[in-house]
């Protein structure tokens, strides 16, 4: 099934959490929805720590090694079962994949190759979007109207209907 299917067909935001954090990341003014998916299974604690590698990559690469600023991102842990989501392409059963929400400078798909080129060196179980996605560049949505971007909150939050469990806290930023 490709993003855009998948979007088209998620669940509708439905409880009082859901609608506080659409609202809240309405405000985060991203302009970027892309999705990092793993070619293996990884649990939640492993796709935290490659993550966390994958984010300071990328501050190094547009910040520089020793800065403090830190990109404005909201990334969302979402677990999936073999054919049922995007990027369950090579996973046994089961597998978790990340969509991260991100205010990129400029123009975002300028920076599309170097976030690809950064995921796949920040660990050998990133999946590469060249890979798992050759004919579609869903893994990389560039947020151009507000209707984009509450179609995107609305199909990420669908794993946060009791609890932001599957938020990575430790990565959210607006920026400094």
């Amino acid at each position: 099934m490709d993003i855009e299917m998948e979007i088209a067909t998620s669940s509708r935001i439905d409880t009082d959490l859901q609608r506080s954090a659409i609202n809240w990341l309405r405000e985060a003014k991203v302009n970027a929805f892309i999705t990092y998916s793993f070619r293996k299974e990884v649990s939640f604690t492993a796709a935290e720590k490659i993550f966390g590698t994958y984010a300071y990559g990328l501050k190094s690469a547009f910040f520089g090694r020793n800065s403090t600023k830190r990109f404005p991102m909201v990334p969302i842990v979402e677990k999936y079962h073999q054919g049922d989501s995007y990027a369950a392409l090579l996973t046994p059963e089961e597998g978790i994949h990340i969509h991260c929400f991100m205010q990129l400078p400029d123009y975002p798909c300028n920076h599309k190759e170097t976030i690809r080129e950064l995921w796949t060196k920040s660990d050998q179980r990133c999946g590469d979007p060249a890979v798992y996605c050759p004919k579609d560049d869903g893994w990389f949505v560039e947020i151009k109207t507000s209707d984009d971007q509450d179609r995107l909150i609305n199909y990420a939050l669908k794993t946060c209907q009791q609890n932001t469990d599957a938020v990575l806290w430790k990565f959210v930023s607006f920026g400094r």
